[in-house]
Parts: C-alpha cells; sequence; structure tokens
C-alpha cells in the first residue's frame, strides 16, 4: 500500500502539472550546453586535492538526492506527484553524471564524505516521516545546494564548472519550488512543540552537512572557512524563512526557538 500524500487543492496540482511538464522538457548535460573541451581551471590558491573534495560533496549530494527521490516516489500513491519525483530522480542523475565526467578530468580517487554520507542517510531514515524527508532534502538540503552553486560562480572561476552549475542551478530552482508546493499545510495538524522539535532536527542536520562542506577547505581559505563555521547563524537564517514559508514554524516562535538551538549546537 502506498502512502497517502495526494495534493487536493486544484490550483496547486495545476502549478505541479506545470513544472512537471518543464521536467520532462529538461535537457541532457551534453555538448549542447555545456563545452566538455574546456580545460579545467583549478584556483591557484587552492590545491587539486582540495579543489575535487570541494566538487566531490556535490556530486555526492546529486547521488544521494536521486536515490532518496526513486525511493519515496515508489511510496506514493498520487501519480502527479510519484511523477514529479521520478522527474527529479532523473534530474538528479543527470547532475551527477555531469559532476562525475567534471571529476574525472582531475583524475583523482573519488572518496564519499562520511559526514555527509551519515546526514543523508539521517534525513531518510525508516522513523522519518516523508513530510519530514521531504522538508529535509527539498527545503533544506536542494536551498543550499543552490546556495553552493551561486558561491562557486565566484569562489571557483572555472567556465567548464561555470556552464555544469548554470544548467543544474535550473533544475534546482524547479525541485525547491515542487517541495514548497507539496508541503503547504502538511504540518497544520502538529502542536508548536512537535513542530519545534523537528525543526530542532532540521537545524541539526543542516549544520553537519555546512561542517562537512567547509572541512575540506584549507590553506589560503582557511580563514574564510572559519568565518563561515563562526556566522552559523546568519547562514541559517536563509534556512529558517524557508521553513516559515512551508508552515513548519511561524516566524514569532521561530525566535525562541532558534535561541534554543543555537545554544545547543555551540555546546
Amino acid at each position: 500500500m502506498g502512502l497517502d500524500l495526494a495534493i487536493d487543492n486544484a490550483a496547486a496540482r495545476a502549478r505541479l502539472a506545470r513544472l512537471l511538464a518543464k521536467g520532462q522538457k529538461a535537457e541532457s548535460l551534453d555538448g549542447k550546453h555545456v563545452c566538455w573541451d574546456l580545460p579545467v581551471k583549478v584556483p591557484i590558491w587552492l590545491s587539486r586535492k582540495r579543489y575535487f573534495a570541494s566538487i566531490s560533496r556535490v556530486y555526492q549530494g546529486e547521488r544521494a538526492t536521486a536515490k532518496f527521490c526513486g525511493a519515496l516516489a515508489e511510496k506514493i500513491n498520487d501519480p502527479l506527484v510519484r511523477d514529479c519525483l521520478r522527474v527529479q530522480m532523473e534530474d538528479e542523475q543527470r547532475h551527477a553524471v555531469a559532476y562525475g565526467r567534471y571529476l574525472e578530468k582531475l583524475d583523482l580517487p573519488f572518496e564519499a564524505d562520511p559526514v555527509l554520507a551519515e546526514a543523508y542517510g539521517a534525513a531518510c531514515g525508516e522513523n522519518v516521516p516523508p513530510q519530514v524527508q521531504m522538508l529535509a532534502y527539498h527545503v533544506i538540503l536542494e536551498n543550499e545546494a543552490l546556495e553552493l552553486q551561486r558561491t562557486m560562480r565566484w569562489l571557483f572561476p572555472c567556465r567548464l564548472l561555470a556552464q555544469i552549475n548554470s544548467r543544474v542551478s535550473r533544475d534546482e530552482a524547479r525541485h525547491v519550488a515542487f517541495g514548497k508546493i507539496f508541503l503547504d499545510g502538511r504540518f497544520d495538524h502538529l502542536d508548536p512543540a512537535q513542530r519545534a522539535e523537528i525543526y530542532f532536527w532540521l537545524k541539526g542536520l543542516w549544520h553537519d552537512c555546512a561542517r562537512a562542506t567547509v572541512r575540506g577547505l584549507g590553506g589560503r581559505l582557511f580563514v574564510w572557512a572559519a568565518k563561515v563555521l563562526s556566522e552559523f547563524d546568519r547562514c541559517w537564517s536563509l534556512r529558517a524563512k524557508d521553513l516559515v514559508d512551508v508552515g513548519l514554524i511561524t516566524s514569532a516562535e521561530l525566535v525562541n526557538v532558534d535561541h534554543k538551538v543555537s545554544k545547543y549546537l555551540r555546546s
């Protein structure tokens, strides 16, 4: 028996149908949009090994999200929601292939980051309700992927990587939009304490992923990485706003809950 996570609102279904149509028209990251003859340009202030590790984390995230979407799609009864998840799975698989091909040009062995692997695994654990899984992947991790791609545009001046990111970011924006439509009203039946508990867990998940992302940076980026780590509250505020937008928590509740979470994460 599949999960009864249907979307009954006609306007929401129409929006999902439009997103699905766009997704079905998405094109591969082949020579038409990405010039694979371009060389990989490693920043002069970053070693080849650390640069490879940074891109590897993006590659790892695409693979994990593809696996999540495929698994959840098999459990969903609503054919429209199921098709949206399957199209996203195909998007993520296509992204992973592109980033994998880029990494091959650097000719170094890929090693999955264990912290990220644990975080991605926790996000789709058997005891995590599907609505919360969607929050983790579509609101936290997908939005963070968009932020990371924006950062890479100015941090890593590689034309080939820029072409890949440009195409990928279009798909990721569509995935975020799908998540917001799907999650609308899903948490209205929960009391404030239950919603705060979910929020607390999500911020811990984001905290682990953010640390893993910057941990591999060193050398001249050490100061920059340290600054990022010291400003987690400010960085998290963007994701917190997204959680307010999908109705997990209200702006008024956020002030009190975020204070408690921040105090916990610093301990």
